[in-house]
């Protein structure tokens, strides 16, 4: 019978493996990894799998050429009035499982540990799925207006220091439960302003923040966030 744990081992090198060969031709990568063309091929192609014990060998070999920091930078595009597109990134599942993979590192979190993910509609939406998946938490995320047919929505509000204009976040009431240990999740942190408001929701809701990460963060905007909630804080890139 194959482990759950050896098909996570196994999904981690091919997410490895794809980005590498975005980078590096089959030969290139063949002189780095030691194995055939041929066989890395089939490793991409899903037509064979390595055991266990190789799968990890070509993991920390890959390790050493492929470094996920590196791809979201070259990726980043800011335009001339300063604002920042990511879609390369969020559209692109081998980069997010990626970059889940390491926040969930940063933040020293662990499946069956978190039981909500929470982030903000919409931009936050893709790396939160990715990072609920890997935890085996619930997936949970606050919208900007009420939809209908939900009853009762709890709300919350903050202004948005770059425009002065009131914003308000709305969420399911039941969706967290009191008790619930929540990893609140963005693309990218700024300010904070948002993932501030995401964290008085968890504490109204008497949930439990467990920490925030992002794909992109902005150094300052996080170390004072990390220091005024007394929560891990963590980027995968910091700009």
């Amino acid at each position: 019978m194959v482990k759950y744990s050896d098909v996570i081992i196994v999904e981690e090198l091919l997410e490895m493996l794809k980005l590498a060969k975005e980078k590096y031709t089959y030969q290139q990568l063949s002189d780095m990894l030691g194995l055939p063309p041929t066989v890395l091929n089939r490793y991409l192609k899903g037509r064979v799998s390595p055991r266990r014990e190789r799968c990890l060998q070509i993991i920390e070999k890959l390790k050493k050429v492929v470094d996920v920091t590196d791809i979201i930078r070259n990726k980043l595009r800011i335009d001339n009035y300063g604002f920042m597109d990511m879609s390369q990134i969020l559209s692109d599942v081998y980069i997010l499982r990626n970059a889940g993979r390491r926040l969930i590192s940063e933040l020293k979190v662990n499946s069956g540990e978190i039981d909500v993910v929470l982030t903000a509609a919409v931009d936050g939406i893709p790396i939160a799925v990715i990072i609920a998946e890997m935890l085996g938490a619930r997936l949970v995320y606050a919208k900007n207006k009420k939809e209908v047919g939900v009853q009762r929505f709890h709300e919350v509000t903050y202004v948005v220091s770059s425009t002065g204009i009131i914003e308000s976040l709305y969420v399911p009431k039941d969706l967290i439960k009191s008790g619930d240990k929540v990893l609140i999740v963005d693309d990218f942190i700024r300010t904070g302003e948002t993932q501030r408001a995401l964290y008085r929701m968890t504490v109204e809701l008497k949930g439990e923040p467990a920490g925030i990460g992002a794909i992109v963060g902005v150094k300052a905007g996080i170390t004072t966030l990390e220091k005024d909630l007394n929560i891990p804080v963590k980027a995968v890139v910091y700009v």
